[in-house]
């Protein structure tokens, strides 16, 4: 079963970005190359605008930068639903809201693993990503920092 394509200008219209916005996505690793079967042609197919789409959720609604973006969407092959929809639900569970003020208390990591459904190692690909900081109490990890994401995008 082929997939319906479309061409630059279907792909803005239908998701309301830019051209310019989407070959800065596509030169940046957030968006796939498309088919190119000409020198001036190129394709793109649904997968191009449910991309587009989660990364301007994750802009706007998380306010994650495109480097923390990136790195949860950034190859060819589709972002595993079940990875975006934790990071999703982590809104407001693991990051004080936007705009709170007050900085949260240290966690054991044990402890946020548990509150929030993530595994451990999926806290440190957070803290691989700059999001939050981890130290070593007694033996323990615990959570001592979650740092707001600053939002950081590029408009066409």
């Amino acid at each position: 079963m082929s997939r319906k394509r479309m061409k630059m200008r279907d792909l803005e219209r239908t998701t309301g970005v830019g051209r310019e916005t989407i070959r800065f996505y596509i030169r940046e690793g957030l968006l796939p190359q498309p088919e190119r079967p000409g020198r001036n042609v190129a394709w793109y197919d649904q997968s191009f605008v449910e991309r587009i789409a989660l990364i301007k959720e994750l802009q706007q609604k998380r306010f994650l930068p495109l480097q923390v973006i990136k790195a949860i969407v950034g190859n060819d092959a589709e972002p595993p639903r079940d990875e975006v929809k934790a990071l999703l639900e982590l809104d407001g569970k693991l990051f004080p809201a936007v705009g709170g003020g007050s900085e949260m208390p240290p966690e054991k990591l044990s402890d946020v693993a548990r509150r929030t459904g993530l595994k451990g190692s999926e806290i440190r690909q957070l803290v691989d990503m700059g999001l939050v900081e981890l130290e070593t109490r007694d033996g323990d990890q615990w959570l001592v920092r979650a740092r707001q994401a600053g939002v950081r995008s590029h408009q066409a």
